[in-house]
Parts: C-alpha cells; structure tokens; sequence
C-alpha cells in the first residue's frame, strides 16, 4: 500500500461517504468551504472478507491514534502515515476495509457568506454544542470572531441514507467504526503479501455555515468522503 492518501484513482467503482454526526436543524440559506485542516486521529486500518469481519487482516502497525489532517495531505502527507503490514495469514477474498478513528475531530476554516448579507464566519477554537436536539452539533459565534480550531465531538452519527455495503459502529465512548466495500474484491492466499489499493479522503466544501442574525453564525462540518480501490 503506497501513497493512498494522495493518490489520484481515475474509475472507482463508487464513492462511500464518511456519515458523521450532522445537524438536523431546519437552516437558513447556507454556504459552503474547504477547511484548512480536517484532523482525524486514526487508530488502525483492516481488511475483512465480509462486512461482519469475520475474517479480518489488520494493516495498520501503529500503536496509538495517528493523527492526520485530510485538508492538507497532498501537500505535506502524500504518503502512508504509518507502518503497513501487507502480510496476510488468512486466504480470502477482501472486500471490506474497516478504518478506526477517535471521536473527536478537529476543524478549521473560513466561510464567506453572501446570502442574505455578505459576512465572514470563522471556525473559533473550543467545542461544539451537542444536545441531541435540534441545535447538536452546531458551534455558535459572531460574525468576525477570530480564527481557531473547532473541536467536533461525533457521539450518535445522524443519516438520512447511508451507502450501500457502509456500516457505523461505536466500539467505545471515544472511537468510531467505519466498515465499507472495496471498490473490488482482492483475492489473497494465507503466507503472501496484499498487493496495494487506493484509499483517498476529500473534504472540498465539508466546511457549512449560515446566519441566523446579521452578526451570528452557526457552523457544522459535513463528513469528507472516502474513495477505495485496488489498483490495477
């Protein structure tokens, strides 16, 4: 596995997007942007012969959360950022990955606004507010609040359609579980090494706000989405 953050796939059998906890509130006019960092904490990267994982092959060599900023990885994270282990123990046709992260996720951005008004709202540094209610996972400011990081914590993902073949998990309090089909199966014998495949994260217009007073911004994120393939 070689580059698969910023390599580019030219057909992928279908795109699999990352469902992270939305809001649900009934919006004003929005607007949208590419945040300037998109920080996930991975823990580890598997492959599964099915979506049960029943037979599952970890990847991943790290011992700790690894964390990696998907706004900034064609610039200076063009390659793996940790250890792989292509050696597989189990013959199997792998079809699934199944990706670990933490909870809790780091953004932050600016996002012009021209609807009503014309303003700018920035992402401030502290949390963002999570009731389960109409207002979760909406992070308040003014309009012209300097620019920090936003700290999104994701405890009940909220989708309307999920991908086919995607499912979310939490394995604890503080870890999300994302298991989704490879573009394509990769058919491996127990004692041989994984040949490589593509995964590649987006997050262009993830980045979404809008007003709610001439001087008062909510921001959300949307989650970024994942591409995977085998290479040919």
């Amino acid at each position: 596995m070689k580059n698969y953050f910023s390599r580019t796939v030219a057909a992928m059998a279908g795109a699999l997007a990352m469902i992270c906890a939305l809001s649900s509130v009934a919006q004003a006019q929005t607007s949208a942007a590419t945040p300037t960092k998109y920080i996930v904490n991975i823990e580890s990267i598997s492959i599964c012969t099915d979506p049960n994982c029943t037979i599952e092959e970890k990847l991943s060599t790290n011992t700790g959360p690894v964390p990696f900023n998907l706004a900034n990885i064609l610039s200076t994270q063009g390659t793996e950022p940790f250890g792989i282990d292509r050696y597989v123990n189990a013959t199997g046709n792998y079809q699934y990955v199944k990706l670990i992260i933490t909870n809790s996720i780091q953004v932050e951005g600016t996002i012009p606004i021209t609807v009503p008004i014309t303003a700018t709202c920035n992402t401030v540094t502290g949390g963002v507010t999570y009731d389960n209610g109409a207002s979760a996972n909406l992070q308040n400011m003014t309009v012209g609040d300097p620019l920090g990081t936003m700290v999104y914590e994701v405890y009940n993902p909220i989708a309307t359609t999920l991908p086919v073949g995607l499912t979310i998990t939490f394995p604890s309090s503080t870890q999300l579980q994302f298991i989704y089909k490879l573009g394509g199966g990769i058919l491996v014998n127990a004692g041989e090494l994984l040949p490589n495949f593509d995964l590649i994260f987006k997050v262009q217009n993830t980045l979404v706000a809008y007003l709610v007073s001439p001087t008062d911004c909510r921001i959300y994120i949307e989650p970024p989405t994942i591409f995977a393939s085998p290479e040919k």
